[in-house]
């Protein structure tokens, strides 16, 4: 995970922003980005991806683009199409080089023509040690459970961000709490010791959520303790799993405001069929964890 190779003293690693085509969207990402970068004293790197099957669709002399605004109907060629993505991409390049500096962030910008999976385990592999993925944009993860498939198929991708597109209302993005959803003792050290790192950018508290059943609660709570003593900034609440219904967790979530929040992907707030859900109710970012 990231906190073991931050803490052992290595190379530091990297945020890679995976862009769209929303400049709406990518500022949430981008400010997600930034609040991990200064974390971890990381740089981030934007990643574009021109989608390598559209252009290969482009290159057919009966392809045409409709227009979602009044159905116009025109011509699509690879050159056109290259052109309007290299506009777009130096456009939101320069805005992501832009907010890393006033942030006093290192920052770059990469283009790839490649499958979306393809292209992050690319970009992933070839700088380290870790990396943490932000999808920009929450529609993203909506398609075909981006965050989950990252996760799956990009191998050196040690979390993955979603951020949300607005942030609860009288809470600046990563100005709230950082919420911990712990539903296990292997996680829960690592899960903690990155909400440490995050809440420190600004002096945030931390609230742990111990998420199990009645059986494993109590012994979760004692393990809890011994972590956070002496953090007089963590306050812990235990939560029976088998008496809350998910969606009755998810709103007492969304009544802490948080600025961040860290769980499992695949436990039961973040189920491998539709996390995006919660990502939208929330309007914080989520810290995927494996």
């Amino acid at each position: 995970m990231i906190v073991h190779v931050a803490e052992a003293g290595e190379a530091r690693g990297r945020v890679v922003l995976r862009c769209g085509f929303s400049p709406a969207a990518n500022d949430a990402g981008l400010k997600a980005a930034i609040h991990v970068a200064r974390a971890y004293h990381a740089e981030i790197e934007a990643l574009f991806v021109e989608n390598r099957h559209v252009f290969a669709l482009a290159s057919y002399p009966f392809a045409r683009e409709l227009a979602l605004a009044g159905g116009a109907v025109d011509t699509l060629s690879p050159g056109n199409l290259d052109a309007r993505y290299r506009a777009l991409h130096d456009a939101e390049g320069r805005r992501v080089l832009a907010g890393a500096a006033e942030a006093g962030i290192e920052a770059r910008v990469s283009t790839m023509r490649e499958d979306d999976m393809a292209a992050l385990a690319r970009c992933c592999t070839e700088s380290g040690p870790w990396n943490v993925v932000v999808l920009a944009d929450p529609a993203e993860a909506a398609s075909g459970n981006a965050i989950g498939r990252v996760l799956e198929s990009v191998l050196d991708a040690t979390g993955v961000i979603a951020a949300a597109r607005r942030s609860a209302p009288g809470i600046a993005p990563g100005r709230g709490p950082v919420v911990i959803a712990a539903e296990d003792e292997e996680r829960l050290p690592v899960m903690l010791r990155a909400a440490e790192r995050l809440a420190a950018v600004n002096g945030s508290e931390i609230r742990l959520m111990l998420v199990a059943g009645e059986e494993d609660i109590l012994w979760l709570e004692a393990q809890a303790r011994l972590l956070v003593a002496g953090n007089k900034r963590c306050t812990i609440e235990m939560i029976d799993a088998s008496r809350i219904a998910a969606a009755a967790l998810v709103q007492r979530l969304w009544a802490m405001r948080a600025g961040f929040l860290i769980a499992r992907h695949g436990g039961l707030l973040l189920p491998p069929d539709e996390p995006q859900t919660l990502v939208s109710v929330l309007r914080c970012p989520v810290f995927c964890i494996r």
